[in-house]
């Protein structure tokens, strides 16, 4: 494993691309990759550079995000809070996910949005996944019944970053990313079991024109 000072000496030597330790380990972070920023959700590496933080000098990464916000963070601090889009066996995962039963209801809803909001932050897809499952099956459960005002929040966001995160991984649009999701949680095997075909890698630039709509 590299370490992360001989992972920046590739930043120079290797067309900037850096392997650090941690989550991402297994897939080198470069210029022109898509990743996932937590709560924040798909971005694309746009620079590794040097940058004053605290009054020294350290390695960074830099990150924009669909929604147009631009991140700067240390090495260290990407290694933890970025992580790859989700490969095949994280989608079947998610898949899994919004097609198992909902979690139980018995706690207080200030537990419930405690829970969701530290998923939502950690931003992990199968997370997100459940937040979603959870929301969209408690409001199908009974008429008028509805979630609190910030569980609603919480899942709408969710529901957001997943959808985004699908299309990335997916190649695919967002309605057809909402429908796919739709199709696992209320069981419709015949949709559920198959993704819409993969169309033409769409640019960041597109994304973000998405997002800013």
């Amino acid at each position: 494993m590299a370490t992360i000072e001989k992972s920046i000496e590739m930043i120079a030597k290797n067309a900037e691309t850096i392997e650090p330790e941690g989550d991402i380990a297994s897939l080198p972070i470069a210029v022109g990759d898509a990743v996932v920023y937590a709560a924040h959700g798909v971005g694309r590496v746009v620079a590794l550079e040097q940058k004053q933080v605290g009054g020294s000098d350290r390695d960074c990464v830099v990150v924009d995000l669909a929604a147009g916000l631009r991140v700067t963070l240390p090495l260290s601090e990407a290694v933890d809070r970025l992580r790859r889009v989700a490969g095949e066996v994280e989608l079947e995962d998610v898949q899994k996910t919004l097609a198992s039963p909902p979690s139980e209801r018995g706690r207080s809803w200030t537990t419930r949005i405690k829970t969701s909001k530290a998923k939502l932050a950690g931003g992990k897809a199968t997370d997100l996944a459940e937040i979603v499952r959870d929301g969209d099956r408690f409001e199908r459960g009974a008429p008028r019944v509805r979630l609190s005002h910030g569980e609603q929040g919480v899942h709408v966001h969710a529901r957001a970053l997943l959808v985004r995160e699908l299309c990335s991984a997916r190649r695919i649009e967002e309605d057809e990313a909402g429908a796919w999701i739709d199709a696992q949680i209320t069981a419709e095997k015949k949709r559920g079991t198959e993704w819409p075909k993969k169309k033409t890698r769409r640019t960041f630039e597109e994304l973000k024109a998405e997002a800013d709509e």
